[in-house]
C-alpha cells in the first residue's frame, strides 16, 4: 500500500466523519437554551408544546361559540323586558381578572406586588406591602400558584399567599 492510498483513505475517513456529524447537529430537534427559557418566564410567558397549543385553539373556538350563545340569549332577554322599566343603574362596574400567580424562589413581597399590578389583581402595588406588614407575615409567603381575581380583597390575597 502506498503512502498516497493512505492519504486518501484517512481522507474519506474525515469526510465520512464529519458529514455524519454534520447530520446529526441539523437534524436534532431545537431545544430552549436555559437563557431563552429565563427570558420567557421573566415576561410571564410560557412554551406550550402542539398537542397543548390545539387544546387552547379548541377551547378559544368553544369560548367564541359560547359568547354569541350568551349574546343571543341576552338580545332575547332584552326584546322581553322592553315592556319593563328600563334600569337607571348608570354606574359601570369594573371587569373581574381572573390570574394564576405563580411565587417562586427568590420571589420578594415587592415582585409579587408588581406582578399583581400587572395582572390587574390589585391597584396598588404598595398596598399588598403594607398589608403584609401590617399581619406581620411578610417571611411567611408560600411558594406556589395561586388563582386570584380582582374582586378579592387584599386581606384576602395575603391569606391565600401565606397559608
Amino acid at each position: 500500500m502506498s503512502a498516497k492510498d493512505s492519504f486518501r483513505g484517512a481522507a474519506a475517513g474525515l469526510f465520512l466523519a464529519g458529514t455524519v456529524l454534520a447530520a446529526t447537529y441539523y437534524m436534532q430537534p431545537e431545544v430552549l437554551s436555559y437563557d431563552e427559557t429565563a427570558v420567557l418566564e421573566e415576561q410571564s410567558e410560557t412554551t406550550l408544546s402542539k398537542g397543548e397549543y390545539e387544546q387552547l385553539e379548541q377551547l378559544e373556538v368553544e369560548n367564541e361559540a359560547l359568547r354569541k350563545q350568551l349574546e343571543g340569549v341576552e338580545d332575547s332577554s332584552q326584546e322581553n323586558d322592553d315592556s319593563e322599566e328600563p334600569e337607571t343603574n348608570t354606574e359601570e362596574s369594573d371587569p373581574v381578572y381572573f390570574s394564576i400567580l405563580s411565587i417562586e424562589p427568590g420571589m420578594t413581597s415587592q415582585d409579587i406586588s408588581e406582578k399583581l399590578v400587572r395582572l390587574n389583581i390589585i391597584h396598588d402595588s404598595e398596598s399588598l406591602a403594607q398589608e403584609l406588614a401590617a399581619q406581620g407575615v411578610e417571611d411567611r409567603i408560600q411558594l406556589g400558584e395561586y388563582t386570584l381575581n380582582s374582586d378579592m380583597s387584599v386581606e384576602e390575597i395575603v391569606t391565600i399567599i401565606t397559608s
